[in-house]
């Protein structure tokens, strides 16, 4: 008989040889013919008896193969294998934004002419001044020179002077300035903002 095991373990299958078992084979020896004799002779009988062997049959030896197939799982934990995957993702993002600004401040230097209590006596020419729909002149300092839009600068300028005398207590040279700037203005020709420009330069 022979018999097979299979063992089966994780990752591989393991097959052990089979066992052969031979059993003998049988001998027998059947007994030959027997002769018996017998001789008389006077005053004694002898009686011999002969006994031939007889064949002897020897029978092959018996094999019997058997495969039986058992399998056998035997699960062994395996070897655990750990592996440590450390995955650092470092991610700096450092905006840095600079910013240089410079500022020049400059001294802001005196104007050139004392207005007293007053400042800024500039005159402007503009389009739709309090809903009008034409151009007209106005004083940019309503504070110290209010004064309506008018058609014609030579008004604002006369304003401009007599407001410098009072109330701005302007001294009588920076007066006499504004009066001989507004007599220039209106000999110029020039009108619009071209006579608003020629006021300003001389006046501020």
């Amino acid at each position: 008989m022979t018999e097979t095991t299979t063992v089966t373990a994780p990752g591989q299958t393991i097959t052990l040889p089979p066992e052969t078992v031979t059993e003998p084979g049988v001998t027998v020896t059947e007994p030959g013919p027997t002769e018996t004799t017998t001789i008389t002779e006077p005053g004694m009988t002898i009686t011999q008896t002969i006994t031939e062997p007889g064949p002897t049959i020897t029978e092959p030896p018996i094999t019997i193969t058997q495969i039986i197939t058992n399998t056998i799982t035997i699960t062994e934990p395996g070897p655990t294998t750990t592996v440590t995957a450390t995955e650092t993702e470092t991610e700096t993002e450092t905006e840095t934004e600079t910013r240089t600004e410079t500022v020049t401040s400059c001294p802001t230097s005196p104007p050139r002419f004392d207005y007293g209590n007053c400042s800024d006596p500039s005159i402007s020419y503009e389009y739709g001044l309090e809903g009008s729909t034409e151009w007209q002149f106005i004083t940019n300092n309503q504070k110290d020179f209010e004064h309506h839009p008018t058609d014609s600068i030579d008004t604002l300028m006369s304003h401009v002077c007599n407001r410098l005398r009072s109330p701005c207590n302007a001294p009588q040279s920076t007066v006499a300035r504004c009066e001989a700037s507004s007599q220039q203005v209106n000999q110029s020709g020039l009108t619009g903002q071209q006579a608003a420009n020629l006021w300003n330069d001389l006046m501020t």
